[in-house]
């Protein structure tokens, strides 16, 4: 018989997934919570020790993620080792986010096999250059053209004004990257690569509290719990 979700285990996974909707996860189109509890008893293991890490590390026959906001930009077939391969990595690096990337232009470097600029547009108007080493990996950082590595370059670049990222290892030890965007048009919030959210500051007690403003609060406190959840699950 296969493993089956304990009462504990069932209500363990409902507090993961009303986090992550509170913090602004969605499921993929096609996935159903009935599928996040066949991926969790495929893993029960890791599942009781690493809730969070387990659930946002499944995927499914395609390998695609089973959330929408996340990617995993070390799969080995999907880093590129050609200037030809990157526009398509950087749209799977970027696409999560939930910008409008309409368009990426590389322009290798004079006689370089590994490296170049590629040039991604955002919308009408806004473009952003990302230089890039292919050789070096994706988190290597160039000190002499200021780069933090391809992968930190493209996920602060495809951050929409409003949302943050934060980077934490799956449950097989892949790097996975999460995006969290901004629920409230008015809202204002921090982009984080690399590291804890930085503290919210309190709003002015003077102020009245309008229903956009508690939202946006309500989801600021589910994203910081998020990601404090991560982080601890990762450092155990």
């Amino acid at each position: 018989m296969p493993p089956q979700l304990t009462v504990t285990d069932r209500d363990i996974l409902a507090a993961h997934l009303d986090l992550f909707d509170r913090a602004g996860l969605r499921l993929s189109p096609g996935i159903e919570p009935a599928d996040v509890e066949d991926g969790v008893c495929d893993d029960l293991e890791c599942f009781r020790l690493a809730p969070a890490t387990t659930v946002l590390s499944l995927i499914d026959a395609d390998a695609q993620p089973f959330f929408t906001n996340i990617t995993f930009p070390d799969n080995t077939g999907l880093y590129p080792t050609t200037h030809a391969q990157l526009p398509a990595y950087i749209r799977a690096v970027c696409a999560p986010a939930g910008t409008d990337l309409r368009d990426v232009t590389v322009v290798p470097d004079p006689g370089s096999l590994d490296t170049g600029t590629a040039r991604l547009q955002f919308g009408e108007w806004d473009v952003v250059d990302v230089s890039y080493d292919l050789s070096a990996g994706g988190w290597e950082p160039d000190r002499v053209n200021g780069s933090h590595g391809l992968i930190p370059d493209l996920i602060a670049a495809a951050i929409p004004n409003g949302g943050e990222a934060g980077i934490f290892s799956t449950a097989d030890g892949e790097t996975a990257v999460v995006y969290l965007n901004e629920i409230d048009a008015g809202a204002t919030r921090t982009a984080v690569v690399h590291g804890r959210p930085a503290p919210h500051t309190a709003p002015d007690a003077k102020k009245p509290v309008t229903a956009a403003a508690a939202r946006a609060a309500a989801r600021n406190a589910a994203i910081d719990n998020l990601f404090t959840v991560l982080f601890a699950e990762e450092e155990n």
